[in-house]
């Protein structure tokens, strides 16, 4: 029997242990105790089986995320109490039960507001700024625009534990190491204070939708958004 398959066994029977049956509570109790010791799982395999992870795609594969998309990941992570790490082209969200499904589900949609809210911006304001100019005005105006939108963001679920789990599964399961996120290119544009507070006014003004319960080859990397 594989782990996997014991430790689904030892759940369902921990489960039995809370029946209000105190004959079957116990015997089912009992059981689970004695798969544990046969199989030598601990109670922390028990509860480490509750993690998992799951994945949302960026647009580049680049080992260096734009400072507001880690700002983003490490938001998305505080408010559905996950951890989060760079793979390639994807973040990763490790989480309990269906946390890491509905933060990544919430990244791919809260980036793709900030991508059009970006382009459109340029559009607007920026057309006739030189390229580096543009590129670091606009990042200004994504990272306004996410500590703006933090408020609808934090509104989607109510707080939890969860969290401390999800850290120990990557010690366990993970051998990551640290980057730092591209902070935006030096201008010499005194506007940028004005593009990060656009930023944070249209992300103030998001509203998110409360019904969201609803590369092999590339070293894994922890999101940092210093």
């Amino acid at each position: 029997m594989s782990k996997a398959a014991v430790l689904a066994k030892i759940r369902k029977c921990l489960a039995l242990a809370s029946s209000s049956n105190e004959h079957e509570a116990a015997a089912a109790l009992a059981k689970a105790r004695a798969l544990m010791e046969e199989h030598g799982v601990t109670d922390a395999d028990v509860e480490l089986a509750d993690v998992d992870q799951r994945s949302a795609s960026r647009p580049s594969k680049a080992s260096r995320p734009p400072q507001w998309e880690a700002q983003l990941v490490s938001l998305i992570a505080d408010v559905f109490q996950c951890e989060s790490y760079l793979d390639g082209a994807n973040v990763m969200f490790v989480g309990v039960s269906a946390r890491p499904t509905v933060a990544s589900y919430a990244f791919a949609m809260v980036r793709r507001i900030i991508t059009k809210q970006r382009g459109e911006y340029i559009a607007r304001r920026l057309r006739r700024c030189k390229a580096g100019t543009k590129r670091a005005r606009a990042d200004h105006f994504c990272q306004g625009f996410v500590v703006g939108v933090e408020r609808a963001v934090a509104a989607l679920v109510p707080a939890s534990t969860g969290c401390e789990l999800a850290r120990q599964w990557m010690e366990t399961n993970l051998s990551l190491r640290p980057v730092k996120s591209r902070v935006p290119v030096a201008t010499r544009s005194r506007l940028i204070g004005d593009d990060y507070f656009r930023g944070f006014r249209r992300g103030r003004e998001v509203e998110l939708s409360h019904r969201l319960d609803g590369g092999a080859n590339v070293s894994p990397a922890r999101i940092s958004a210093q």
